[in-house]
C-alpha cells in the first residue's frame, strides 16, 4: 500500500492510476544527458591524447567525474519520476510527488466538472477545449 492509498477517505476508491510518460525524464534531464555526452566525449578524448601520462590521466579523471555526476543526476531524475503519481478516484483527482518529503495536491471532481461546463458554455476567461 503506497502513500496515495493511505490518503483515501472512507468509501473512496482509485479508478485510474498513472504517471508521466518516461520520455518526460529526457526533457526534464536534458542538461544531465548533455553532461553525460560531454563526459563520454572527454573519456574518448583521453584515449587520443599523446601528451605526457599525467595530462592524459587528468583528462581521464575529468571525463570519469563528468560521467559519474551525470549518471547520478539522471538516476535522481528517474527516481523523482518514479515517485510522481496521478490518481483519479471516485471523489477527486490527486497528484502525489516527492521522494522523501511527500506532497499531495487534490481537486474535487465537482470543481473539475464545473470548470468543464463553463468552458463548454464559453463563459470562462479562456477556453482551450474546442467543441
Amino acid at each position: 500500500m503506497g502513500y496515495a492509498d493511505r490518503q483515501l477517505t472512507t468509501g473512496e476508491s482509485i479508478a485510474y492510476r498513472a504517471r508521466q510518460h518516461w520520455l518526460a525524464t529526457v526533457v526534464n534531464g536534458r542538461r544531465a544527458w548533455l553532461l553525460l555526452v560531454a563526459g563520454l566525449a572527454v573519456l574518448v578524448l583521453s584515449t587520443q591524447v599523446k601528451d605526457p601520462a599525467t595530462v592524459q590521466q587528468l583528462i581521464l579523471y575529468a571525463g570519469l567525474a563528468l560521467t559519474a555526476v551525470a549518471l547520478l543526476w539522471i538516476g535522481l531524475i528517474f527516481w523523482d519520476w518514479q515517485n510522481e503519481e496521478y490518481l483519479v478516484t471516485t471523489r477527486r483527482v490527486i497528484k502525489v510527488e516527492g521522494i522523501l518529503n511527500k506532497r499531495l495536491a487534490d481537486s474535487a471532481l465537482e470543481k473539475i466538472n464545473d470548470a468543464f461546463d463553463l468552458m463548454h458554455r464559453g463563459e470562462s476567461i479562456r477556453s482551450v477545449v474546442v467543441f
